[in-house]
């Protein structure tokens, strides 16, 4: 049927899967330190030039469009 749940695709939420992990690999998953954010001095430019690239596509596409 449709409407059944098929755990495989939808596997379960995270708070049951730390509970159904013994306590060693719950110590593991728990335990790992965030990474420090690091800054960029150099201004990055490739955004801008891809949403430049985005934009000429867009034109293109109405231009062939229209």
């Amino acid at each position: 049927m449709g409407t059944q749940l098929c755990n495989e695709i939808f596997p379960d939420s995270p708070i049951a899967v730390k509970a159904a992990l013994p306590p060693a690999q719950l110590k593991s998953v728990q335990g790992k330190p965030k990474k420090t954010l690091i800054r960029r001095t150099v201004r990055n430019y490739s955004q801008v030039l891809r949403r430049g690239y985005q934009f000429a596509f867009l034109l293109l596409n109405v231009w062939l469009g229209g």
